[in-house]
């Protein structure tokens, strides 16, 4: 629908002109939106452990056919498990589908 705000500042001219319709679309991606969290004492309370799992969900996305696999930023740092970590089998308890996730992720 739109390319982005960098795409913008170069032809704003075409964004005013399809405003009302990039907005509208915009209000409806967003509210389709689910936010899910995590406890973070969870796990001891190890801050490496957030930093894993969020590591093993992104390898989990870019693995995954288009457009899912499109969807992590490319380039991001990611602090996946270290040699002489222990693995941490993560289950999720969450109730609604998570497209590209799996129920379960090694981290």
């Amino acid at each position: 629908m739109w390319h982005g705000w960098g795409y913008a500042r170069a032809h704003r001219d075409e964004f005013e002109a399809r405003r009302a319709a990039i907005q509208d679309v915009a209000r409806r991606q967003l509210a389709a939106y689910r936010i899910f969290v995590a406890d973070p004492a969870a796990g001891g309370g190890d801050p490496r452990l957030r930093e894993r799992l969020e590591a093993a969900i992104m390898d989990a996305l870019s693995e995954q056919p288009p457009p899912l696999c499109d969807l992590p930023d490319r380039g991001t740092f990611q602090a996946r498990r270290r040699r002489g970590e222990p693995p941490v089998l993560v289950r999720s308890a969450c109730s609604s589908l998570l497209h590209g996730l799996p129920a379960t992720l090694l981290v």
